[in-house]
């Protein structure tokens, strides 16, 4: 009789043991046909470097609005009218401290509250929820009139339209 007892309750354990991993292998599977999903969804455009070189009238140094931790940056403006900035990567970077302006308190505080709105944007209002995950000077990009824009999503990750929360293992940005 022990042996019987031992026999049912090693089947038992194994097939409760088999149905936990099964749902755990599931769900990991569920997630990735979803993550999978999200990413196709995705509508990014690409531009070949000779349509990027037209925008900016060949990297003009008249069109190069600043430099960022990488190379320098170019407004440029698409055949459709569209206005882009481009930032071309380079070996030798630096900033050119003799064109940088000091700005007025109030200024400063308009750029922080439009950045703040940005960010409100990209996690509140958009169609798609995105962390930027490397936000930094380098990356708030002025424009003519001091609006900031925020730049280089190359880190930035999307969250589920219905997820609050999202957790990362890792530290990712600078």
């Amino acid at each position: 009789m022990p042996t019987k007892l031992i026999f049912i309750l090693t089947s038992v354990g194994v097939l409760i043991s088999g149905l936990i991993l099964g749902g755990i292998l599931l769900k990991i599977r569920l997630t990735r046909q979803g993550e999978e999903r999200k990413t196709e969804d995705l509508e990014l455009p690409s531009f070949d470097l000779a349509t990027v070189a037209a925008a900016t009238d060949n990297f003009s140094s008249e069109n190069m609005i600043g430099e960022g931790g990488f190379g320098p940056v170019y407004w440029g403006s698409l055949s459709d009218g569209q206005g882009i900035a481009v930032k071309r990567l380079s070996k030798t970077s630096r900033q050119d401290q003799d064109k940088r302006t000091i700005l007025s308190w109030p200024k400063r505080f308009d750029i922080i509250m439009g950045i703040a709105c940005g960010l409100l944007y990209l996690h509140h209002d958009s169609r798609l929820k995105i962390i930027h995950r490397d936000l930094k000077t380098s990356n708030i990009l002025l424009d003519e009139y001091l609006n900031p824009k925020i730049s280089d999503f190359g880190l930035a990750r999307i969250v589920g339209g219905c997820q609050n929360i999202s957790r990362t293992k890792r530290v990712i940005g600078t």
